[in-house]
């Protein structure tokens, strides 16, 4: 089984730019590595040289295979792992992923901005895109678990999993069922649906940001499941935690408005709820 914290494989991207910014070759990476970039945007540029060159490697091995990716009057159609997600190049699509072994799609990438999460335009490109760190960008990163199944998220498993977390109800939410937990690295909450996690936020722990010694623009990562099938994976700017748990209810509808699955439609749609 997999945990959604468990890293990824490396992939093939084919990038959308947007207003004429270079393509993005970032494809669904595990998220501790997201945080060890933003917490080191001066190595950035080396960075994308290594996966620009993973890039060209994977184009390599899987260039003669067909494109299972159909796209047409501006919307790309994408199959993966059973599912097909409709979705606006311009507006919304940022990229996809391909296996170099069978040519699948593995994963796909969007972006939108925060708070509210709105799609792509030419006037809020500035602010996504051309200033430092995330500026207003929420990058969403799904990929598939590749048919196995997910471990169930816990408050007791990740307490056993994860040195030094415990977890008690946040103060800092109105709610009672978001909890809070704190270790040297970072600072995790979760809203729970039962006895499990339906959505995770994690942002660096206040010792981190301490420890910088470049000045950076602080990151959080939101984490979640889209049936039993994806992962969501989701990065943003830390100014926008008051907003991150209804940022990730808006990401999850928005996946749901995207998701044209005839059997898989009336399933998410109640998910979602």
């Amino acid at each position: 089984m997999r945990d959604m914290n468990q890293g990824m494989k490396p992939e093939m991207l084919r990038s959308a730019g947007k207003n004429g910014q270079k393509p993005n070759v970032s494809g669904p990476f595990d998220v501790r590595e997201l945080a060890k970039q933003g917490r080191r945007q001066i190595a950035s540029s080396f960075i994308a040289l290594v996966a620009g060159s993973v890039l060209l490697a994977s184009s390599a091995c899987g260039k003669n295979l067909p494109d299972p990716v159909t796209k047409a009057n501006g919307i790309a159609t994408i199959p993966i792992d059973g599912l097909v997600f409709v979705i606006p190049e311009r507006t919304w699509l940022k990229g996809y992923s391909r296996n170099s072994t069978d040519g699948l799609v593995y994963g796909f990438t969007l972006h939108a901005v925060a708070p509210k999460v709105e799609p792509w335009s030419p006037e809020s490109n500035e602010k996504m895109y051309k200033v430092p760190g995330w500026g207003t960008r929420i990058e969403i990163r799904i990929s598939s678990n590749e048919g196995r199944p997910f471990i169930k998220q816990t408050a007791p498993w990740i307490e056993q999993t994860t040195k030094g977390c415990h977890f008690q109800r946040s103060k800092m939410h109105s709610v009672e069922n978001i909890v809070y937990c704190e270790t040297e690295y970072e600072r995790r909450f979760a809203y729970v649906e039962g006895d499990q996690f339906r959505y995770q936020i994690s942002c660096d722990s206040y010792k981190v940001k301490a420890a910088e010694k470049f000045p950076t623009d602080p990151e959080c990562r939101l984490r979640f499941f889209y049936g039993d099938k994806l992962s969501v994976h989701v990065v943003f700017a830390e100014r926008y935690f008051p907003h991150a748990f209804d940022m990730a209810r808006a990401i999850e509808a928005k996946l749901i408005e995207f998701d044209k699955t005839p059997q898989h439609i009336n399933t998410t749609k109640e998910q979602g709820k």
